[in-house]
């Protein structure tokens, strides 16, 4: 309700950006382009760009895991598997 002085952020860190409302209970942001990797930023929603939730959470960013290789490519149509997966940026 734009109107009424209610329009939803999201802040990343000292990053805001705008939020949509989703229903009476939930709102959701796209993140801004992050600068470290898994590094914690305070993350906090406002109503009205101003007064923001304390709430102590936090948001982290990560690198995009790639995939080299596979090992086995096949296995029987019941499952039961185990499959490796060896690449890069993966993390606990």
């Amino acid at each position: 309700m734009p109107e009424y002085g209610v329009v939803p952020h999201c802040r990343f860190g000292d990053k805001i950006v705008r939020a949509q409302f989703d229903s009476t209970v939930r709102i959701t942001c796209i993140s801004p382009p992050g600068a470290e990797v898994n590094t914690k930023y305070g993350f906090e929603v406002s109503l009205n760009g101003v007064d923001w939730t304390t709430s102590g959470e936090d948001f982290s960013y990560y690198n995009e895991p790639e995939i080299e290789s596979i090992f086995p490519t096949i296995g029987p149509v019941e499952g039961g598997t185990e499959v490796y997966f060896m690449g890069r940026n993966f993390f606990n």
